[in-house]
C-alpha cells in the first residue's frame, strides 16, 4: 500500500469528533509529561517498572505530541494512529492487568476506560482514516499525480520528524544524568508507628477475639502502620527521620540497605542517604507485625529534578513528613 492510499478516507465527514477526541487527549498527556515529570513522566515510569525510564518517557512524550497533533488536523492520519496504539496497549499491559489480577474485573475496568477509548478510537482511525475534514481529506481530492503525492511525502517526513524529535527529546532528557546539575537536599520526614487492630482492643472490637484467637484471621499477628507510609525524595538526598514509636511494643524500620529499632515508647533519629534511585519497600522486621506493616520509598533519578529546583519531591517530601 503506498503513502498516498494510506492518506484517503470514505469515512464520514463526523470522524473528526473522533479525531478530535482522541488527538486532545494524546496531545494533553503528552505534554503533561514534560511539565509534571515526577508524577507523570519519568518518576511514573519508574513506579510501574518501564524500563530505561529516562529515555522512554520523554520518547513517549513527544510521539503522544506530535501523533496527537496530527489526528486532531487529520494529517497522515493511519500513519500517526500506529504508535498511539502501541502506546496503549503497553499502558494496559503494565497498569491495568496487573490491577485485574489484584483488585479483579470491576476496579480494572473503572481505571481502563479512558485507556480502552484511546485504544478503541486509535483502532478506529486507523481502519477508517481521517474522514473528509482534515488535510488527508483534502489532498486526496486533489490532482493525484501532485498534490497527492506530495501531501503523502509530507506525511512521510513528518513522521520521520516526529521520530527524530523524540530521539533528540530523548537524547536531552538523559544527558542531565551524566552532567547532573540537581544539588542533593537535605529532608526531614516524621514518621509514627500506629497500632490499626492489636489485642488490647478486644474489648473494644468484639470481633477481635476469634479473629486473634487460634485459626483466626490474625492469629499470631496484629495490625500496625507507618504514619506516613510513602516518601518521595530525589536520588543523592540526605533524609533525616524522626522515628516515633508511642507505644510499648518494638518495631523497626527497615530498608534494604538500612535498618533503625524503634523500642517502646521512644523517638529515635536515624539519617539516610538514597544513593540509588528506584522504589524500595520499607518494613518493620517483627515477624508478628508482617506483612501489614510496610511503605514504599520512593527515590526519582537526580536528572528528573533538573532545572525544576526540586520543586514536586520537595512538596512530595514535606508532605509526607509533616
Amino acid at each position: 500500500m503506498d503513502l498516498q492510499r494510506l492518506l484517503s478516507s470514505d469515512a464520514p465527514r463526523s470522524t473528526i469528533l473522533v479525531r478530535i477526541l482522541v488527538g486532545s487527549v494524546f496531545l494533553s498527556e503528552g505534554i503533561q509529561k514534560f511539565l509534571f515529570p515526577a508524577a507523570l513522566g519519568v518518576g511514573r515510569f519508574i513506579k510501574i517498572g518501564i524500563p530505561a525510564p529516562e529515555v522512554m518517557a520523554p520518547f513517549v512524550g513527544v510521539v503522544e505530541i506530535v501523533c496527537g497533533t496530527l489526528l486532531i488536523v487529520g494529517l497522515a492520519t493511519r500513519l500517526a494512529a500506529i504508535p498511539l496504539i502501541i502506546d496503549m496497549l503497553v499502558a494496559i499491559a503494565t497498569t491495568k492487568l496487573p490491577m485485574l489480577a489484584s483488585q479483579g474485573w470491576w476496579a480494572m475496568a473503572h481505571e481502563a476506560r479512558v485507556d480502552w477509548c484511546m485504544l478503541l478510537g486509535s483502532i478506529y482511525l486507523l481502519i477508517v482514516g481521517a474522514g473528509g475534514r482534515s488535510i488527508d481529506g483534502i489532498l486526496s481530492r486533489r490532482s493525484a499525480a501532485r498534490v497527492g503525492q506530495a501531501g503523502a511525502r509530507l506525511a512521510y517526513l513528518l513522521i520521520v520528524a516526529a521520530v527524530a524529535a523524540s530521539s533528540t527529546a530523548c537524547t536531552r532528557q538523559a544527558a542531565p544524568a551524566r552532567t547532573a546539575t540537581y544539588v542533593p537536599k537535605v529532608r526531614t520526614l516524621t514518621v509514627t508507628t500506629v497500632p490499626l487492630l492489636v489485642k488490647e482492643q478486644r474489648a473494644l472490637y468484639p470481633f477481635l477475639k476469634p479473629a486473634f484467637a487460634a485459626g483466626g484471621v490474625l492469629a499470631g499477628k496484629e495490625v500496625y502502620a507507618f504514619s506516613p507510609s510513602t516518601f518521595t525524595v530525589v536520588q543523592g538526598d540526605t533524609i533525616h527521620f524522626t522515628l516515633i514509636n508511642p507505644e510499648d511494643d518494638v518495631h523497626s524500620f527497615v530498608l534494604p540497605d538500612f535498618a533503625v529499632s524503634l523500642p517502646g515508647g521512644m523517638t529515635t533519629e536515624a539519617t539516610y542517604i538514597a544513593a540509588r534511585s528506584g522504589i524500595f519497600p520499607i518494613r518493620c522486621a517483627v515477624a508478628s507485625h508482617l506483612p501489614m506493616m510496610s511503605g514504599e520509598l520512593v527515590v526519582l533519578p537526580a536528572s528528573v529534578m533538573v532545572g525544576a529546583e526540586g520543586t514536586h519531591a520537595g512538596t512530595a517530601a514535606r508532605g509526607a513528613g509533616s
